[in-house]
């Protein structure tokens, strides 16, 4: 029996999932808060269907919280 590969982007949110808060803002400050936010963000861009919004206005607006500051997207 062979076994079925696994999606790499499941096993990063089990992961994640099983840090603390403090573990997983430790990581964004050592990788770098403002690049990890962007890759986010692009990816939401990425994933984003218009067709499925049709004549709608939207702004959607959010505020990140870390220890020394808050990044408004």
């Amino acid at each position: 029996m062979s076994a079925t590969p696994r999606d790499p982007r499941a096993q990063l949110a089990e992961a994640i999932g099983r840090l603390t808060d403090e573990q997983v803002i430790g990581l964004l400050q050592a990788g770098g808060v403002d690049m990890a936010i962007q890759g986010v963000f692009l990816e939401m861009q990425r994933r984003f269907l218009p067709d499925k919004a049709q004549d709608k206005t939207v702004v959607v607006q959010w505020d990140l919280s870390m220890p020394n500051a808050t990044h408004t997207y």
